[in-house]
């Protein structure tokens, strides 16, 4: 390493430059396309349903079922959704705002993963028939919180 030549030390911290460049825009905007979509589906009656299952049984969520129906409950996720993955697109633009599309994202994600623990059954389920049940592998929960703080300045 020592004899290389500074012209190729250069071009090779460009490359690794344009390489960060390139990554960060495919996990900022592949994690803006999933929740949008997401965001999205909370609109259809289908999703309001899954919605209910498990929101009705969260400690977090379940107060809402007493002041609104499934469907306009889940709209009002989807309006969430919709709007945290529009700030994290604004990244690029507005950091700052960005920051608070981020949060909302964590939010979102610990909260699905709480699920997991306050929906009856679910573990159960899980423990019998692990090949059954397709579930995420161990600290993929992280990582998608991890990415949902992405905010590289």
């Amino acid at each position: 390493m020592e004899h290389m030549p500074a012209g190729l030390r250069v071009q090779g911290k460009a490359v690794v430059r344009s390489i960060d460049k390139i990554s960060t825009f495919v996990l900022r905007y592949g994690l803006v396309l999933v929740v949008f979509w997401i965001g999205c589906l909370k609109f259809t009656a289908y999703e309001s349903k899954g919605v209910f299952n498990h929101a009705s049984h969260s400690p977090l969520l379940a107060w809402a079922y007493h002041i609104l129906d499934v469907r306009d409950f889940s709209r009002g996720l989807g309006v969430v959704e919709i709007a945290a993955a529009l700030l994290i697109a604004a990244g690029p633009v507005w950091p700052k705002l960005s920051i608070v599309g981020s949060l909302a994202g964590i939010g979102m994600f610990l909260t699905t993963l709480s699920f997991v623990i306050t929906t009856p059954g679910v573990c159960r389920v899980w423990i019998s028939c692990p090949r059954r049940v397709s579930w995420p592998v161990p600290g993929q929960g992280c990582c998608v919180v991890g990415s949902g703080y992405l905010d590289p300045g």
